[in-house]
């Protein structure tokens, strides 16, 4: 990837592979991420144990990760609905 410059932090929508792919690389690089995922876990196809490996993992890395659907933050006067990835 070339950036102008490193983003301070990044929020990552989707935790399957890819997501957790570029949740990796960019923590690993200083930025600040979060990972928001609509279901229960991270990569929900793999073994549950691998998926809450994963997560202690990134946790201890300082990556925040929001699963089945919490409310994150507030953002112009709107909450986002990560359940369903609307706004109200």
């Amino acid at each position: 990837m070339n950036l102008p410059e490193m983003p301070s932090s990044l929020i990552v929508v989707g935790a399957g592979a890819i997501g957790i792919e570029f949740a990796y690389f960019y923590s690993v690089l200083g930025t600040k991420v979060t990972i928001i995922e609509m279901l229960d876990r991270i990569l929900p196809v793999e073994d549950r144990e691998v998926s809450e490996t994963l997560a202690k993992s990134f946790k201890k890395r300082g990556v925040e990760i929001h699963r089945s659907g919490g409310r994150i933050g507030k953002t112009r006067k709107r909450w986002c609905n990560c359940n369903n990835y609307q706004r109200w």
